[in-house]
């Protein structure tokens, strides 16, 4: 792993390490879900990013350009070329 990151969240480090209830409560049920979809391998990175994508879900600027994109109000900034477009084919 590059980096140093952290799933569960510290809720205090002095006179001893205390995790956060909520943290280890949500990544709890997070390794459940996992494992019983047949995920359980390199966990740790799964974990990670299923909350790396939940904190973007989470940022009211990226729900909103999502909203955008589903409504159709979106600019195409770079089509794609013709041979490549959807129903080309």
């Amino acid at each position: 792993m590059p980096g140093r990151r952290r799933v569960l969240a510290v809720a205090r480090r002095s006179p001893r390490l205390l995790l956060d209830v909520r943290s280890v409560h949500a990544v709890s049920h997070l390794v459940t879900e996992l494992r019983a979809a047949g995920q359980d391998r390199d966990l740790l990175d799964q974990v990670w990013r299923r909350l790396a994508d939940a904190a973007l879900l989470e940022r009211k600027d990226l729900r909103e350009s999502l909203g955008q994109m589903r409504r159709g109000e979106g600019q195409v900034l770079c089509p794609l070329p013709a041979d490549t477009a959807p129903g080309s084919r």
